[in-house]
């Protein structure tokens, strides 16, 4: 699976991971597969266990579709994620007994929950017909969570067979990052608007790296040469600052 489908913000640790589950899934898909028609019960509950284990074993929503993107497979974590009410997916593994309009079902609830229906839908629908194509992209829901959604194509013997969604909730992690931008900016705020000049050297090398305006106004430089100095330009004597420069 190739890096490049991918766009540049997508966490590489985390497309590994994924890689990884898709692997998994696919050789536990593999194993079932080629199980002989003869073989014991045992066998085929075991192989199906080891697929189960596999989607259960990770802390993100997992979803497997067809390449006609029905639903095929999910873990509790994707139902908890997305608030599916109990008993929604009753007959999603049971295809015998499947009603049709599950699948319809379970997208319009999903759309119902985001702040831009549209451009998830129009995503997914672009996916299904690039079945060799992956993808990493933010998800923003009405009542403030955020979910990063990665997807890869699922593949038997080479062949694109249906796509595996991972799903994790990064809401808290965006949270805290809105607040330290926050917190910058009100920093940055009263930084600027200090009327006693303040100067801020790097400690390795005494350079400035930032200065607030009153600093500026007292010294004689604009922002962008006091960036070019050292502390030991800038004196206590203000008069006695502001040294030629080559």
């Amino acid at each position: 699976m190739d890096n490049q489908n991918f766009p540049a913000a997508a966490p590489p640790d985390e497309l590994s991971s994924l890689r990884q589950r898709v692997a998994e899934l696919e050789a536990a898909d593999a194993n079932r597969r080629q199980m002989p028609e003869a073989l014991p019960a045992g066998g085929e509950r075991y192989s199906v266990s080891l697929l189960r284990a596999t989607l259960e074993s990770t802390a993100d929503g997992i979803l497997v579709v067809d390449g006609g993107g029905q639903i095929v497979d999910f873990n509790e974590r994707f139902v908890q994620m997305w608030r599916f009410p109990a008993g929604f997916f009753p007959a999603f593994r049971n295809h015998s007994h499947r009603d049709p309009g599950s699948d319809r079902r379970a997208i319009e609830f999903v759309l119902d929950q985001l702040e831009d229906p549209d451009g998830f839908l129009s995503r997914v629908q672009q996916l299904y017909a690039e079945p060799l194509a992956a993808s990493f992209d933010t998800i923003e829901f009405k009542d403030g969570r955020t979910f990063e959604r990665y997807s890869l194509p699922q593949r038997v013997d080479g062949r694109p067979v249906g796509r595996v969604w991972s799903f994790r909730d990064v809401t808290g992690r965006k949270r805290a990052e809105k607040a330290l931008r926050e917190s910058e900016e009100r920093y940055r705020q009263l930084f600027d608007l200090e009327s006693d000049a303040i100067v801020l050297l790097d400690c390795t090398d005494c350079r400035v790296i930032q200065a607030n305006a009153a600093a500026a106004s007292l010294y004689g430089y604009s922002h962008e040469e006091g960036m070019l100095l050292k502390g030991t330009d800038v004196s206590t004597e203000p008069e006695g600052n502001h040294p030629e420069h080559d």
